[in-house]
């Protein structure tokens, strides 16, 4: 059966109301309405969705046991043919629901979704007027879904996210991640000062804690310094991570190539550089040494 929520047909077989319209009659006004009404309602009574009829005044003309069950979750309350819908609502649903109703039955289609924080339930409803022959509103319907599973999800998933942004952003849980790496690594405010060094990258270029909060261009030549810079305020202004090549000078003046990736990390309000880097050396010296060999072979 379609999805009646996604239903564009909105128009109730004039059937079910007997022509009667909203200025002429309710259910008070015919007291075999709901019998007669009733052996049309049954082909609802084993449907999963909630469905509820009502006249233009709010009575009650049928709900099937869905409903029943929903309207009880949902405030507590127990309905029955014939009954005022707004008089059975808790007080502060009344005004709300009433204006909903009046959009109904003024025809207009109305779609919402309502948490009841004292019940732990998320409802999405949706009411449309009914029509009878000469397109008059004689009354209207609507179907209640429990939608609180779907929510519980949606929040998890929002939750999950968030909490990977956080360790995203996190400056103390990428200092604690990078702390134990075998890869140079650091962090770097857009200023070019550095804020962080693993144990790998101070040793590896004879740097200390003390070290930290100075800025890239008392650590290391000027052309190096340059790059590095250079390259950090790219992965700021972009906001993507980056790949590079970068070349340094080790502790013992040995000459190194780097694989480095770099990436934006939120630090409080700042956008930093977090980054590390993959000794590639002997990789580029083979490569280099490949070239000369055939370089000569050919010459």
């Amino acid at each position: 059966m379609p999805d009646p929520m996604n239903s564009t047909n909105h128009v109730l077989p004039s059937f079910f109301y007997q022509k009667e319209t909203c200025k002429e009659h309710s259910v008070s006004s015919f007291p075999g309405s709901i019998s007669t009404l009733r052996k049309y309602f049954h082909v609802f009574d084993h449907i999963d969705e909630s469905f509820f009829f009502f006249d233009c005044d709010y009575h009650l003309l049928y709900m099937n046991k869905t409903g029943s069950q929903i309207l009880e979750r949902a405030y507590g309350i127990r309905l029955f043919p014939g009954e005022n819908v707004l008089h059975k609502l808790p007080d502060d649903r009344k005004e709300g629901f009433a204006n909903i109703l009046r959009r109904v039955t003024n025809g207009e289609v109305v779609d919402y979704e309502l948490e009841i924080p004292l019940r732990k339930i998320w409802i999405h409803c949706k009411y449309f007027p009914s029509f009878d022959t000469n397109g008059v509103v004689n009354g209207f319907y609507g179907v209640v879904k429990d939608i609180t599973p779907k929510k519980a999800i949606r929040l998890l998933q929002k939750e999950a996210e968030n909490i990977q942004q956080d360790l995203f952003q996190s400056q103390l849980l990428f200092e604690q991640f990078m702390q134990n790496s075998p890869l140079v690594a650091w962090l770097a405010d857009a200023r070019g000062n550095i804020r962080y060094m693993n144990p790998v990258y101070m040793k590896t270029y004879g740097f200390t804690e003390a070290d930290f909060g100075k800025s890239i261009y008392e650590l290391f030549d000027a052309q190096v310094a340059v790059d590095y810079h250079m390259n950090n305020q790219r992965v700021i202004k972009d906001g993507v991570p980056l790949e590079v090549i970068e070349k340094a000078i080790t502790a013992d003046g040995a000459e190194q190539v780097l694989k480095i990736y770099k990436f934006p990390l939120l630090v409080g309000n700042e956008t930093m550089v977090g980054g590390w880097g993959v000794d590639i050396t002997d990789q580029v010296e083979l490569q280099e040494k490949l070239i000369q060999s055939i370089e000569r072979h050919e010459y």
